[in-house]
């Protein structure tokens, strides 16, 4: 799905692990919902439209060199 910029919104029923830049430069994308995810991989939300999300279940977040950076440049991100 990476660099669709026209998808808004997202709701996984089932989902347990999002790839390596998965939403990346969705730059629509303001709201994704998730009943499970356990593993968040780098660069999943680069440059979307995030103001919010909830990660209660995540339990592993992918690293990449030195940093998570999953929300880099989502200037509207205010909660996680």
């Amino acid at each position: 799905i990476n660099n669709c910029t026209s998808l808004q919104d997202v709701t996984f029923k089932s989902c347990t692990d999002l790839g390596n830049y998965a939403f990346g430069y969705c730059s629509a994308l303001s709201s994704i919902n998730f009943s499970i995810l356990n593993i968040l991989g780098y660069y999943s939300f680069i440059q979307t439209a995030l103001t919010s999300i909830e990660l209660d279940t995540v339990t592993k977040v992918n690293s990449y060199n030195t940093g998570s950076r999953q929300f880099s440049e989502c200037t509207k991100l205010t909660y996680v």
